[in-house]
């Protein structure tokens, strides 16, 4: 369909049934939601009413009152977001951030969705991005469950190794994702990149972190010395398990500029 005569049907929709939702006119006209938004915007450019109502859809009359307003650097922030995670994130996220942007999408005002669509901000896709995203949704899984991962690492000297980890958080570093666990082979804090990970499984088994417990009302001087002493161990658990976690990135952070001075070509010296 040319886009004239798709212009000229949007448009007999929008006036025969009015406040229809966008997903119904993408429907329709057999184009994406993303099309039927810059369709809306060229209407109004050429001086037709299109008006909008949050959650519900578009007519030709009066814009709606309580569309959202963001202004412009919050809209370059959503944009931006969303593509980096598009850009970054494994197949099911870069889905979800498309979803999600296009529903916001619907609640803006009409000068709002205008800015979302022309925005120059951007985000390039990673490099070999399927190996550096590979096996990100089941750890966001088992970070979601707090059930134990399992899997094989080969670390940047290629030493492999099968490890069964508590993950803590998944961070990304700028160029690369990284996994903060706890690792029940080496009893301590670990940082793992997916890409090195292989045969990645989400255990049955759950885990607690170190959650100091509701202190219970004491009904003796003994209880309550009890209770006192317990509070105590945990808390101290919760100290050591930050220090641990704060070591970790320590760690890593050395790990990397180590890697870094040993890729780097030697300096020559002239005579």
């Amino acid at each position: 369909m040319e886009r004239s005569v798709r212009l000229s049907r949007l448009l007999q929709i929008l006036h025969a049934r009015p406040m229809t939702p966008v997903e119904e006119l993408a429907d329709r006209l057999g184009v994406s939601d993303r099309t039927i938004y810059r369709d809306l915007d060229t209407l109004r450019n050429d001086g037709h009413p299109v008006a909008r109502r949050a959650r519900i859809g578009y007519a030709v009359g009066e814009e709606d009152p309580d569309a959202l307003d963001l202004d412009r650097e919050e809209i370059e922030a959503l944009a931006l977001g969303v593509q980096m995670v598009h850009a970054w994130g494994d197949p099911a996220l870069a889905a979800a951030a498309v979803n999600m942007i296009d529903k916001i999408a619907s609640a803006l005002s009409s000068d709002a969705q205008s800015t979302l669509d022309t925005t120059p901000l951007g985000a390039s896709r990673a490099k070999h991005k399927f190996k550096r995203v590979a096996g990100l949704g089941k750890l966001r899984e088992a970070l979601a469950d707090k059930r134990k991962l399992y899997f094989r690492y080969s670390d940047h000297e290629g030493h492999k190794s099968e490890r069964v980890v508590q993950p803590r958080s998944l961070v990304f570093r700028g160029d690369h994702w990284s996994l903060l666990a706890w690792c029940e082979v080496r009893e301590e804090y670990r940082s793992f990149r997916p890409e090195r990970m292989a045969d990645v499984f989400v255990m049955a088994e759950r885990f607690q972190p170190f959650d100091a417990p509701r202190r219970p009302p004491a009904q003796s001087p003994t209880q309550d010395r009890r209770a006192a002493d317990a509070a105590g161990h945990y808390a101290a658990a919760a100290a050591q398990d930050a220090d641990l976690e704060a070591e970790a990135l320590d760690a890593e952070l050395r790990a990397a500029l180590d890697e870094e001075e040993a890729l780097a070509p030697p300096v020559k010296h002239s005579a």
